[in-house]
């Protein structure tokens, strides 16, 4: 039933990804247009638009939201990646692959280790709302 659910707030995520696409192009539209608007709606209508497409803009629940659905997507790779590691290089798991980094200096290893920390940082920026 919790995978079900999380399944239906991803859809619904997408679904607002998309409505908050739609009016911002609604907004670029109406921004490009003001004077034709204004003389068809008047000045108060045209500050009823804008005070509309002011809050639509605001919207800190999907934000959230959509950055820790991204970040979980994040999670899944850096849980394959732990694996191929570990798998690649015959080691137990992946702690012991990062504890043996130093013992191969010149090896792919590092990189790949390193990429999955990155990786792991990554997701927490995510998280955070940050995004580089």
């Amino acid at each position: 039933r919790i995978a079900e659910l999380e399944a239906n707030l991803v859809a619904l995520a997408a679904e607002n990804a998309l409505a908050r696409k739609a009016v911002q192009a609604f907004c670029d539209v109406v921004g490009d247009n003001t004077e034709v608007i204004c003389e068809e709606v008047g000045r108060d209508g045209v500050l009823v638009i804008l005070e509309a497409m002011k809050a639509t803009g605001n919207m800190p629940a999907t934000d959230a939201f959509l950055s820790e659905v991204r970040a979980l997507g994040v999670d899944a790779a850096i849980e394959a990646a732990k694996n191929l590691v570990a798998q690649e290089y015959e080691y137990k798991d992946f702690k012991a692959a990062q504890s043996d980094c130093c013992m191969h200096p010149g090896s792919d290893l590092i990189g790949k280790v390193e990429m999955t920390e990155w990786l792991v940082d990554f997701a927490a920026q995510l998280r955070k709302g940050v995004q580089s």
